[in-house]
Parts: structure tokens; C-alpha cells; sequence
């Protein structure tokens, strides 16, 4: 654990050196692929209470070409985004919404790898303290072999799940988070992310529906509501997406005029 500490410590200062050099790269036109909200728990380690505190992330991905060849990554900053406050989220999210244009900074020998913010590493303190933290733990482990950490399966499946979504690897996520739903049917988390893959895949079907069981199990949640509603935009169930998204709202949720317009071109006047 103290060597896992020290090496998110290294990493950090690695970050500052990339981001240096990427300022240099040359730059090319890209177009967002697609664009959608990640939720991570800080471990039982960290807070003994984890389903309190939710980690909202943004997946971005983007397509672009250099010379004759397309690339598709999903990097945006050299430190992974997160945030607590879903709003930041949603900002971010619906700066990089899908379809919409961006510049790419590409390295030049190797394209494969790029970015769509190379001066910004991001906020480091939080990772800062989770390295320091490790650190600590890691050291106290030494000198208490009674201490001992063990983490839930569902906790697992939704960590492995939401590196399968970074990476882009869907179909694995999906598994994984089908594996929080086998071993903990009643968890909200399992069925709200595995939805969220299947909203990013536009499988709308299957997206409204675990994304429906989500919120019968937490009616809380307003990013459910938000999700659900772009489900059933693209399944052009436009008068359930007009419900979920104005209740989306009424918990807080601030969405993009141009997402409401969309739903609203489907209704009848008289619904509006």
C-alpha cells in the first residue's frame, strides 16, 4: 500500500513534466464521438460510508486524423477529471458534448496518444491526498498486523467497470457492472451504471430499463432522471423524456437549452 502511495506521488510529478511537453505538440480539428457521466465511491478505507460521497467523472471521446489516418482516444486532461458536485460534471459533459468540434493536440510520433487540454493537469489535490494516505496506511500496516482492509465484491465490480468505461471498453464495463447487479440485486449503482453504458452504446432499451430499476430503488438520484430522459429521446419517446427531464430540473439538474429542444420538437404544443 506504501509503494502504491509513493507511485501516485511519482505520477503526479510525471503529469507536470507531460503536460509541459504536450504544449508543444502540433494540433489538429477532432469531433466528440460521445460524452457521458461516470460515478465513482471513495473506498470503505478512505470513508467508512461510501455510498454518501459520490465521485462524478466525465467520459469524453473523440475522433480525429492525422495525415490519412483516424484515431479515436478519450483523453482530456493528464489527470483523470472528478469532481463531488454533479453540476461541475454536467458542465464539463456539456462542454464536450457529442458531435461538437474540438482541437486535438496530437504527439507527433506517436499520434495514438492525445489531448484535448494539454496545459491543464487538473486539481491534484485529491489525488495528492490519496497517495499521502496510502502512504500512511501502508506504513501503519507494518506495525499492526492485525490491521486489515476488505473491500465488498460490488465495490470492485463498479472500480474494474468504471476503468473498462475510461478505457473504452463497453462491453467488459457492462459485465462488470452485471456482476454488481447478480451479487447485489439491490443496489441502485449497478443498474444506474451498467444504464449509463448502454446510453453511451444507444441501446435505449435496455438503458431505460436498468436505468428505471436505478430509480426505483433510489428515487433520489436526479442524474438518473437526466439519463433516462436522453434513453428515451433516442428511443423518440419524447413525452417520457420531457417527464424525466423536468424532473431532472426540479432536483437541481441545470440542462443545455439545446437538449430541451430537442425533446420539445417531438411533443405536441399542447404538452409543452
Amino acid at each position: 500500500m506504501a509503494l502504491t502511495g509513493i507511485a501516485i506521488l511519482f505520477w503526479l510529478c510525471s503529469l507536470f513534466l507531460e503536460s509541459h511537453t504536450a504544449l508543444k505538440w502540433p494540433h489538429t480539428q477532432g469531433q466528440v464521438i460521445s460524452s457521458s457521466i461516470t460515478i465513482d465511491h471513495l473506498p470503505r478505507y478512505i470513508d467508512l460510508n461510501p455510498e454518501q460521497i459520490r465521485w462524478y467523472g466525465v467520459e469524453v471521446q473523440y475522433k480525429y486524423t492525422v495525415g490519412e489516418f483516424p484515431y479515436i482516444s478519450n483523453r482530456v486532461t493528464f489527470q483523470t477529471w472528478g469532481s463531488r458536485s454533479p453540476k461541475s460534471a454536467l458542465k464539463l459533459m456539456n462542454k464536450y458534448r457529442r458531435l461538437r468540434d474540438v482541437t486535438v493536440y496530437y504527439n507527433p510520433e506517436d499520434p495514438q496518444q492525445s489531448v484535448l487540454e494539454p496545459a491543464n493537469v487538473g486539481d491534484i489535490l485529491f489525488p495528492l491526498i490519496i497517495g499521502a494516505l496510502l502512504v500512511f496506511l501502508g506504513l501503519s500496516f507494518l506495525f499492526d498486523q492485525n490491521a486489515g482492509i476488505k473491500l465488498h465484491g460490488a465495490e470492485n465490480y463498479l472500480r474494474s467497470g468504471n476503468i473498462y468505461r475510461k478505457l473504452g471498453k463497453l462491453k467488459e464495463a457492462s459485465d462488470e457492472f452485471t456482476k454488481i447487479i447478480e451479487t447485489s440485486p439491490y443496489l441502485a449503482q449497478g443498474y444506474k451504471s451498467r444504464g449509463e453504458v448502454y446510453l453511451q452504446l444507444e441501446y435505449w432499451d435496455k438503458a431505460i430499463s436498468d436505468l428505471s430499476q436505478a430509480r426505483s430503488i433510489d428515487p433520489t438520484d436526479a442524474l438518473v432522471y437526466l439519463n433516462r430522459a436522453q434513453s428515451y429521446l433516442g428511443n423518440k419517446q419524447y413525452d417520457l423524456a420531457w417527464d424525466d427531464i423536468q424532473k431532472a430540473m426540479e432536483m437541481g439538474i441545470k440542462v443545455k437549452p439545446h437538449l430541451l429542444e430537442k425533446i420539445k420538437k417531438g411533443l405536441p404544443n399542447e404538452t409543452i
